[in-house]
């Protein structure tokens, strides 16, 4: 019977033991990002950017420390290669953008014959579609003339040349001229053919907006020219429009809050010694403007959509041509830009994220905004 009990207690020993062991080994996301006051300085050369300390990933570092392990962890994993973890070091990024930006992460493993490893990891800050992604690793061996940041920017690049190829506007579609969004936000989304009511949002979008811009009231006019302090108006006969306040009323018919004030705020229509909208006596008075058409587009056509978290995702197509001496046109091209629409709270789609097409002057930006 003590032989049979020792026997027991010896197993019961080697199963704590193994158990201890293998939580070691499965589990090490505490030691890999925690805080520690005896790490070395580690430094690279970049031809660029001269040298440049590595900034460790820890959770006083980077509050983010514990999702770029998991993301890593896992985008390695993908790749087969199911090596354990010992630190994280961000090369810091000196080509961080407005909308995004990309972090070069050297990885260490605690197998010291196994060489670090660079991660790309694209940081998306837009509101619509934020979150990070693994673009692409690389071994120093990698680098051409210690270019390390260039080189981890390159891999972005390529991921979103890999996206634009998927919708069919890379360097597989002839003649692209443009494509004004980040093509990264496309990344999760499941695109569709449009609809007729997709197109009919798009089309209603735009004629307000130049409706507004070009003060193209002329079938509201009241019949004759007012002049007030000395500059020539013509008067909105409107049920709806009768102060500036229900201009912005109308504008936030197609647009959210925000972009209705910026649009106003960029075109400043309602300022100056001589405003092209004017309110007075209970009426908005216009000073009607011209403005020439671009040459050589074409018009808008909805090329995809997409819905996700209660947005609505529209690529739009523009189509251009140029001329030749005889104004014949010739080589036709396409531009290519996102609005992003979102419900209120009635439900109607409003557009959050607007860009003046054939124009170019104005642009909704995507980040850096309340």
């Amino acid at each position: 019977m003590k032989k049979v009990l020792a026997l027991l207690l010896a197993f019961s020993m080697l199963f704590v033991m193994a158990a201890c062991e293998g939580g070691g080994k499965t589990d090490n996301k505490d030691s890999v990002i925690k805080p520690s006051a005896n790490e070395e300085d580690i430094y690279i050369h970049d031809n660029t950017w001269g040298d440049i300390k590595l900034l460790r990933v820890t959770t006083e570092s980077r509050q983010d420390a514990s999702e770029l392990l998991k993301l890593i962890t896992e985008y390695l994993t993908s790749l087969g290669m199911n090596y354990k973890i010992k630190s994280l070091y961000i090369i810091p990024n000196v080509t961080e953008d407005y909308a995004d930006e990309i972090l070069p992460v050297r990885v260490y493993f605690e197998d010291a014959s196994i060489d670090h490893i660079y991660v790309s990891v694209l940081v998306d800050k837009t509101k619509y579609t934020p979150g990070k992604v693994c673009v692409g690793n690389f071994r120093d061996s990698d680098v051409i003339n210690n270019e390390y940041i260039e080189t981890a920017c390159w891999y972005g690049s390529d991921f979103n040349t890999k996206l634009a190829n998927d919708l069919g506007i890379g360097n597989k579609r002839p003649n692209v001229s443009n494509v004004s969004f980040p093509l990264y936000m496309t990344r999760d989304l499941s695109f569709e053919v449009p609809t007729k009511i997709h197109h009919m949002l798009m089309q209603d979008t735009m004629n307000a907006f130049y409706k507004y811009i070009h003060a193209d009231w002329s079938s509201e006019f009241e019949p004759g020219v007012v002049i007030i302090d000395g500059n020539y108006y013509q008067k909105l006969i409107s049920d709806t429009i009768k102060s500036l306040d229900d201009l912005n009323t109308y504008l936030k018919q197609y647009f959210t809050e925000f972009v209705a004030w910026d649009i106003e705020a960029f075109y400043g229509m309602t300022q100056g010694d001589y405003p092209i909208y004017l309110e007075k006596d209970g009426a908005i008075y216009v000073c009607p403007i011209g403005i020439g058409g671009p040459i050589g587009y074409i018009g808008p056509e909805v090329k995809y959509v997409a819905e996700k978290d209660g947005y609505l995702f529209m690529i739009i197509e523009g189509s251009w041509t140029e001329f030749d001496d005889d104004f014949n046109p010739i080589n036709p091209y396409f531009t290519y830009d996102m609005y992003v629409f979102e419900k209120d709270a009635s439900g109607e789609w409003k557009c959050d994220r607007f860009r003046d097409i054939p124009y170019g002057r104005y642009e909704t930006p995507f980040v850096g905004r309340p």
